[in-house]
């Protein structure tokens, strides 16, 4: 379990270096005695890489990335289990005599135990800063992203949010099957059923809630805020449980649009 690493590029980094640093949470505390039983463990919260620095060779910034992330626990990506270890040790804890003959009918053995929980987890990156540097080593360029996970039906990404250091923003909406809601029943066999079942977590369904469907780019500057690139995929059922792109539709535009 490493938190700090960092990479030489030649022998003894003569052609710069990069240094990478991971998160790296505790475990939780036994609530038991005995150290080595079993307990619960962070380690679906540890390796995310939580910052990047270049240096060249004589060690001046080149390009840092500081990334920041959350552990969300929706249902439809966290599972629990929930167990006890249990140990005996060497000698005893209590002893009876029943009889009263002065010598011991039984003996309970000294045990401790250690609960836990097994987890498995999301992991989200929720938001980015990066710096470039001139040659000298000087700030000169930082871009900041945030990522949003906006519908917890699905918990997919739904917009990524790109700032520069002029203050141009461009933002990704992305869209998905769970995004849309039917007034009715949609007919069998059509596009908006293929988009139903693919959104349909149940035993019955298709389980694609991470698929695109819709994807829109838009360049903000200021008050003007326009769409610069856009695409829609739909989908068709073509054999059963066989859920395949039907047709695909681009934003043909010679400048961004309102």
């Amino acid at each position: 379990n490493y938190s700090d690493v960092t990479e030489l590029h030649g022998e003894s980094g003569e052609d710069g270096r990069t240094r990478h640093t991971f998160t790296a949470g505790g475990d939780v505390a036994p609530p038991g005695t005995f150290p080595y039983l079993r307990r619960t463990s962070n380690e679906w919260k540890r390796g995310q890489e939580e910052s990047l620095a270049e240096y060249d060779a004589s060690v001046r910034y080149q390009r840092i990335a500081l990334r920041f992330y959350e552990f969300p626990e929706p249902a439809q990506t966290t599972r629990k289990f929930r167990g006890v270890a249990l140990a005996t040790l060497a000698g005893v804890s209590e002893c009876g005599d029943l009889d009263g003959d002065g010598l011991p009918d039984y003996c309970i053995p000294d045990a401790t135990y250690s609960a836990f929980v097994v987890v498995s987890g999301q992991k989200l990156p929720t938001s980015e800063l990066r710096y470039s540097y001139d040659t000298l080593g000087n700030a000169s360029i930082s871009t900041s992203t945030r990522y949003t996970y906006g519908n917890p039906n699905h918990g997919q990404l739904t917009e990524t949010a790109e700032t520069n250091s002029d203050g141009v923003q461009r933002i990704t909406r992305l869209k998905y099957p769970a995004d849309y809601t039917m007034d009715q029943a949609p007919t069998p066999g059509s596009e908006a059923d293929a988009l139903s079942k693919m959104a349909d977590g149940s035993a019955t369904g298709a389980h694609m809630p991470g698929v695109v469907i819709e994807r829109t780019v838009s360049v903000k500057n200021g008050t003007s805020d326009k769409i610069a690139e856009a695409d829609l995929t739909t989908f068709k059922e073509f054999l059963a449980g066989q859920f395949l792109p039907y047709k695909h539709y681009v934003l043909n535009s010679p400048s961004p649009i309102p």
